[in-house]
């Protein structure tokens, strides 16, 4: 562990020793949103040639 971390292993350990609840919703969060910006462009509905379901406007700076 301490090669992964380096002088914040014992500290990560212990934290998550004692939140283990804290520590796997941020372990899942992190990965849903991994997946999410790596592979969200495969669930757009196809309409408009949007990216990952991402709307920024039509980029036409009006309101």
């Amino acid at each position: 562990m301490q090669e992964i971390f380096g002088t914040w292993g014992p500290e990560l350990m212990a934290y998550s020793h004692q939140f283990p609840l804290r520590v796997v919703t941020a372990a899942l969060g992190a990965t849903s949103l991994v997946l999410t910006l790596v592979f969200g462009e495969l669930s757009s509905s196809g309409d408009g040639g949007e990216s990952g379901g991402f709307y920024f406007g039509d980029g036409d700076g009006g309101d």
